[in-house]
């Protein structure tokens, strides 16, 4: 799920709402990590809900450091297939 958040919010232009406990959680996981950038709001008549503003430039290397791995992975298991 932590990386899901950080896939959604490189996406999102206008920015990634976060509305349940599980995700705010992530949310300031990947925070404290320095991979996004946003705040949490606590009104008070409300539930809390958090904002991503955007990835950083950290976030956008591990996302791309991911993506590698997955395309590294892809062509590793095609090797397998076809050796006999």
């Amino acid at each position: 799920m932590q990386y899901d958040i950080l896939y959604q919010a490189a996406q999102s232009p206008d920015g990634l709402f976060l509305h349940t406990p599980a995700e705010i959680a992530v949310f300031q996981s990947l925070q404290q990590k320095e991979l996004v950038s946003g705040s949490v709001h606590k009104p008070r008549l409300q539930p809390p809900y958090a904002v991503v503003h955007c990835v950083t430039p950290d976030g956008r290397a591990l996302l791309a450091l991911l993506d590698y791995l997955d395309r590294r992975r892809a062509v590793s298991s095609e090797r397998l297939v076809f050796k006999h």
